[in-house]
């Protein structure tokens, strides 16, 4: 098995070149051109061109770049002569986004020790407001989640220093599970959780960004707190105990913790774009046929890649993925792949890089629609039933543009008959496509379907959307998800959020469930 993984890699690598001298053929920038009725390559092109842009800086749902982005396709849409369907008129659907962060004046101390947030303590945010600690006891309450752990009533009003098992392979179930601490050990006044060790800086930065979240109504007063959640160091729990964590007692009282950790919300503008097509049949066209995508991406961070060679390593894990049984690797397998980065320098220079363009994830699916639309808006002939087209906002950082469009539909829920969301529709060359995996089978028929659909191209029959490459488009209609308690789906498209795909680039793995 190993020497078959060893040819594997290395015909992954005899790839990579020939690859990049193909990517080559296509130019970094795209003079746009006018876009015509029909559905073509070129206008494909020139869209997805000026929609991943480096101008739009990735399309972060509320950043100006995600406004500058939705202006655009309004922009579009209002020249196809579409009518808006947003709101008070007008062609945007407001989804209310906030950004919540740490407030700058949070304290958190012991017998005059400050710790500094970030390097010396890391705070989560529980999205709600959380209990007051000032004068609080630490206590030690043991190792998460072991037996003869320190018992919720005597934990209640105390501050928790909890430890964590560590090491490359903690069973999930011995993992720390913030959620499942918090419901435990509600009645204590605050935890700190020895992991901070275990986070690599990737991890740490992110937790340090503010955090978006949908605020669809105001916040209520809160009947209920939460405890103060950190995660601190070895060190840090030594100050909070006054003796080492490793040979400290269950139960054992500590240090008084005095201060306040607290987290502030800023609004987060960003918008869904909704047009509509009136349909033809004055008896269907109150029905309509919704049409999506998302606008947005998760825009761009500080630390500059290669982008040649980041690209060459994914591929190659791709291509080990396609040959593997499972489609799965194991570590071992991913630690083997090198990349030649002299011999992709070759080809052109090194190019570093820091914004996400999302040019498949969703310009792709975004232009898309943007092309069926003005297809339908310049036919001689009209569908019967109207169409809705939606390119919904804030899919990266949780489906918020689609949750917020599914709750506030701005046509009357019941009159919607059937929705095409459109995701990463760029993928078509042989490494991108794989027989189903049996993870993928247990999901049963509420699985997404790819579906493969040919369009009409300058009169002829057949031609598919984008040269060599499939539509892929999530069919959302199994029987228990689309008029579920009365709604249309909230297209569960994409990667999930925004901090995932970051993660998951810069490679950071820890041993906390969150």
């Amino acid at each position: 098995m190993q020497a078959v993984g060893r040819f594997v890699v290395l015909g992954a690598f005899v790839a990579l070149t020939t690859e990049a001298r193909a990517q080559s053929a296509l130019p970094l920038k795209h003079a746009p051109a006018r876009t015509q009725t029909a559905i073509t390559p070129a206008d494909l092109m020139t869209r997805l061109y000026l929609y991943s842009d480096d101008s739009m800086m990735g399309r972060l749902a509320g950043s100006e770049y995600n406004l500058k982005a939705t202006a655009y396709i309004a922009s579009e849409v209002k020249r196809f002569g579409l009518q808006p369907a947003g709101d008070s008129g007008g062609y945007f659907q407001n989804v209310p986004l906030v950004k919540r962060g740490l407030d700058a004046g949070s304290v958190f101390s012991v017998e005059g020790t400050t710790f500094k947030p970030w390097e010396e303590f890391v705070p989560r945010d529980p999205g709600r407001t959380t209990r007051a600690f000032d004068g609080a006891q630490a206590v030690y309450g043991g190792v998460w989640p072991d037996t003869g752990m320190i018992s919720p009533s005597d934990a209640t009003g105390k501050f928790l220093v909890i430890g964590a098992h560590t090491g490359p392979n903690v069973p999930p179930a011995q993992q720390i599970n913030r959620g499942a601490m918090l419901a435990r050990y509600r009645g204590a006044a605050g935890i700190a959780v020895v992991a901070l060790e275990t986070f690599p800086p990737q991890a740490i930065n992110f937790f340090r960004q503010p955090q978006t979240i949908l605020r669809d109504a105001p916040l209520a007063a809160d009947t209920i707190t939460l405890p103060v959640y950190v995660y601190v160091s070895v060190v840090g729990a030594r100050r909070l105990l006054g003796g080492p964590v490793d040979s400290a007692r269950v139960g054992a009282a500590g240090k008084t913790v005095h201060g306040s950790v607290a987290f502030v919300e800023t609004p987060a503008p960003a918008r869904n774009v909704v047009a509509i097509l009136p349909g033809s049949d004055p008896k269907l066209k109150g029905e309509y046929v919704a049409i999506g995508a998302h606008n947005d991406h998760i825009g761009f961070d500080n630390t500059p890649a290669d982008h040649d060679s980041l690209r060459a390593f994914n591929d190659a894990v791709r291509r080990l993925e396609l040959a593997a049984p499972d489609h799965r690797l194991r570590p071992d397998q991913v630690q083997q792949i090198h990349v030649n980065v002299d011999s992709l320098h070759r080809v052109h220079p090194a190019r570093r890089d820091s914004i996400y363009n999302g040019a498949d994830d969703d310009g792709s699916g975004t232009t898309s629609v943007l092309e069926i639309a003005e297809a339908f808006a310049g036919a001689r002939v009209k569908p019967k039933r109207s169409i809705i087209f939606v390119w919904h906002t804030g899919e990266e950082l949780g489906l918020f543009g689609s949750q917020y469009f599914t709750d506030h539909p701005t046509v009357t829920r019941d009159s919607i008959v059937a929705q095409l969301n459109m995701d990463m529709v760029g993928r078509g060359r042989a490494l991108d496509r794989a027989r189903r995996s049996d993870r993928d089978r247990e999901q049963g028929p509420e699985a997404a379907v790819h579906v493969r659909l040919s369009v009409r191209r300058d009169g002829a029959s057949g031609a598919v959307l984008l040269p060599q490459r499939s539509l892929h488009v999530r069919a959302l209609w199994h029987p228990d998800r689309v008029l579920h308690d009365g709604q249309p789906p909230r297209l569960p498209s994409g990667d999930g959020r925004a901090g995932v795909h970051r993660l998951r680039q810069a490679g950071a793995r820890v041993a906390v469930r969150e």
